[in-house]
């Protein structure tokens, strides 16, 4: 059991870098993520690596409709 069990993360610009690295480390220590982000090739095939606790929104936070 990891210290964030029963937690959920959204992560937002995720699909890269720190944020991608921040998914995988927060579902190793038991949270589910959201990770969201424009390039949903990037992110449907990042939420699919880390396997059933992670999934993906596509979404640009600059646009407030996808907010």
């Amino acid at each position: 059991m990891g210290i964030l069990e029963g937690k959920v993360a959204i992560l937002i610009g995720g699909t890269s870098g720190i944020g991608a690295r921040a998914a995988e480390l927060f579902v190793e220590q038991g949270a589910r993520v959201v990770i969201s982000g424009r390039r949903r090739d990037v992110g449907e095939h990042l939420a699919a690596r880390i396997g059933g606790s992670a999934s993906f929104v596509c979404a640009d936070v600059a646009q407030a409709a996808d907010v």
